[in-house]
């Protein structure tokens, strides 16, 4: 990233780095501005300490591509990815560059609303449950596993009212979890395992806590979009 004066915005690339979203242990998430084609994107920017394993950046674009050739209304759209050297830095930097879904996360929404005891219709929910399992069965149909549903990787477009009057669920974070923990050096089969950092451990850990109980809610979406389509219902 290049930093300006202060009046200048920081920039990524082509992009200017408006807004920090959000930061984890894997990434930080900024709300960036196209000026090319004048539009706001959201940029996935990956933890430097997690660059520094040669491997990773390959593993990084593999995926990357895999999770740009999805394309569902309820998915997020992936435009582009990168992995560059800074001039400021001796460490490559890798990020995603994808569409910028304006609304809360459904992990907020229910946090909100729980508070005051304000529930939404169960019709609401329906079309909400139904919105994501045909997202995830369209990825499932195209061999991609999610590995890490769960609310907060749920964005609810709230310029996007006309089935969801809360905002139509985007599915954030496909395969993510999978780049962050798969091992550095067998890949293909043979070699040994690069040392982790510290980060990368912690992350593994919560990984294999997580990733059993994001299956089974992954395949309980997937069956259920799946009985709506034997069934012939339309909601």
């Amino acid at each position: 990233m290049s930093m300006r004066s202060p009046q200048e915005p920081q920039r990524l690339g082509k992009y200017e780095l408006r807004e920090l979203l959000g930061r984890g242990g894997m990434a930080e998430v900024w709300k960036a501005f196209d000026p090319q084609l004048q539009r706001y994107v959201a940029i996935k920017i990956l933890h430097a300490d997690l660059q520094t394993d040669p491997e990773f950046i390959t593993r990084f674009a593999r995926e990357a591509r895999v999770i740009a050739s999805l394309h569902h209304p309820n998915i997020v759209q992936i435009h582009y990815f990168q992995t560059t050297q800074p001039p400021e830095s001796n460490v490559p930097l890798a990020y995603m560059v994808m569409d910028y879904v304006e609304g809360q996360t459904l992990a907020h929404y229910i946090r909100s609303t729980s508070r005051t005891g304000k529930y939404p219709p169960l019709i609401d929910i329906v079309h909400l449950f139904t919105s994501i399992s045909r997202a995830i069965d369209y990825a499932h149909q195209q061999d991609m596993i999610h590995r890490d549903i769960k609310p907060a990787n749920i964005l609810l477009d709230k310029r996007n009212t006309a089935l969801n009057p809360r905002g139509e669920p985007v599915l954030t974070d496909f395969g993510l979890a999978k780049l962050m923990s798969a091992p550095s050096s067998t890949m293909s089969g043979y070699g040994s395992a690069l040392p982790f950092t510290p980060r990368q451990n912690k992350l593994r850990a919560i990984l294999a806590t997580n990733v059993a109980t994001s299956t089974r809610w992954e395949s309980f979406f997937t069956r259920y979009a799946q009985g709506f389509s034997l069934s012939g219902v339309r909601v």
